[in-house]
């Protein structure tokens, strides 16, 4: 699932305003040529599981998605 700069703001607990640094780092640090996030990507990046991610962020997953992501 594509995460939104507001969805991203609500993970980092950050005004949405202030998120276009962080998303852009976010995307230069797992050096994707896309301009998107996935949920897959943070929980990769931040070496946690792709359940915790989303429920931080307010999406329900129709899986149990129990795993970290692998590099």
């Amino acid at each position: 699932m594509v995460v939104t700069k507001k969805m991203f703001a609500a993970y980092l607990g950050i005004h949405p305003t202030n998120i276009k640094p962080y998303y852009e780092s976010y995307l230069e640090d797992l050096g994707l040529k896309r301009s998107y996030l996935l949920i897959s990507d943070i929980a990769r990046l931040d070496g946690v599981t792709v359940k915790y991610v989303s429920e931080i962020i307010g999406v329900k997953i129709p899986c149990d998605c129990d795993f970290v992501p692998k590099r």
